[in-house]
């Protein structure tokens, strides 16, 4: 932004003190320009305007993103840039010295307090604390308005393990639904097989048994991370 008059050194000297008294009125004058300039820069002070409301912010505009994270100081807090990626984002500090960044890559990062949320990682982000009261669990996504009130339902298709045939030796202990009937591959037989490498599939609503253990070393393939509760 272009302003009337270069704030430098030679500005400043102005009036100099061998200057004609004459000339000062002139130079209180462009002093005066000069500051309302750069006040309105970012500030609401419009010559003829409404007086009470001088001096307010119209924007917010950070100069070069810092290069490292400020210190507020007891009872403060700094609103600032700090660069990311090479891109200036917005970052706040409380007096604590907690660094929260609030952008990153056009969007907000700003969380409710409270609010828990799933990480990819092995330990909670800052802000963050681990809720270490949800261990090896499976992910649900749920409809309804109603939080947590799934239970159960019916499953859309089959899960699958891709490169994993499931063998009949490395499925929990479970009941086949009465009337069931099992159907194997892979070695032939049928209900209660000991064929360890025949894989099973159960039609509902048909065929019994009773409660059996094919063992429990099964697992699907899982991106492993945790739950966390925003600070």
């Amino acid at each position: 932004m272009a302003y009337s008059f270069d704030w430098n050194a030679i500005f400043k000297a102005v009036p100099g003190d061998s200057d004609a008294i004459s000339g000062g009125a002139d130079a209180i004058r462009d002093l005066k320009e000069a500051i309302q300039e750069r006040i309105a820069h970012d500030h609401y002070m419009t010559v003829g305007g409404t007086n009470a409301d001088h001096g307010e912010h119209q924007k917010i505009i950070f100069h070069e993103p810092e290069s490292s994270y400020p210190v507020p100081g007891e009872n403060k807090g700094a609103l600032y840039t700090k660069n990311v990626s090479d891109k200036a984002e917005l970052h706040w500090t409380d007096e604590d010295g907690n660094n929260l960044p609030l952008t990153s890559a056009g969007g907000l990062l700003a969380v409710p307090v409270g609010t828990k949320m799933y990480f990819y990682q092995d330990t909670a982000p800052t802000g963050w604390t681990y809720d270490s009261a949800v261990v090896d669990r499976v992910l649900s996504v749920k409809g309804g308005a109603q939080a947590y009130n799934a239970n159960g339902g019916t499953e859309a298709g089959t899960w699958t393990q891709p490169g994993y045939a499931l063998k009949v030796s490395e499925m929990p202990s479970h009941n086949h639904l009465d009337g069931a009937t099992v159907v194997t591959t892979g070695g032939g037989g049928s209900r209660g097989t000991n064929d360890a490498t025949a894989t099973l599939k159960v039609e509902a609503d048909k065929g019994g048994d009773a409660e059996h253990s094919h063992g429990t070393t099964y697992r699907p393939y899982a991106a492993i991370g945790i739950i966390a509760t925003k600070g």
